[in-house]
């Protein structure tokens, strides 16, 4: 368990004695010496262009005596330093939501299919028949080929999925 200690050295006894009183939980009557200033002692924020009105008769105020601390540090025998407990907060529980299966992973997937280049012929024989020869060209330039008959046989299938993209039923 954590604790905090506060010290305090208090060195005037009627305010030692207030202390006390506020951590035993008991009522202090606050102090009604202080006498505010008076109100006819203000500056205005921005001073005016017309002549003031003759002075108002203001009463001198009270000679002030200064304070002085005492030089020594008065011991209190009857407050003793206490220690108040100190719980820090529980972490928050990390909640982690229920693993839901990957849809993907259920999904019953075909093996992909192994085109050949027949495959491929046929499939540009339609586009080919509809006058789209310069996009099967820009499309085998695409893949760094002059024909279709120089594409590796691994790219079968990419080169299948690009004619879809033109059009083409494969």
């Amino acid at each position: 368990m954590n604790s905090i200690t506060l010290t305090l050295t208090v060195n005037s006894p009627e305010l030692a004695k207030k202390l006390i009183d506020i951590a035993a939980g008991n009522s202090v009557a606050p102090e009604t010496e202080h006498t505010p200033a008076p109100a006819n002692q203000t500056t205005p924020a921005f001073p005016s262009t017309q002549q003031p009105a003759a002075p108002a008769a203001v009463s001198p105020a009270p000679a002030m005596t200064p304070f002085t601390a005492p030089t020594s540090a008065v011991p209190i025998s009857s407050a003793a330093p206490f220690t108040v407990p100190y719980t820090p907060p529980a972490p928050a529980a990390s909640v982690t939501p229920p693993q839901q299966p990957n849809p993907a992973s259920t999904i019953p997937t075909a093996p992909a299919p192994n085109y050949t280049i027949a495959d491929l012929q046929n499939a540009c024989a339609p586009l080919m028949d509809a006058g789209r020869q310069q996009d099967l060209i820009n499309l085998l330039k695409s893949f760094g080929v002059p024909a279709l008959t120089l594409l590796p046989k691994e790219r079968y299938g990419e080169f299948a999925t690009a004619l879809r993209g033109l059009g083409a039923q494969i």
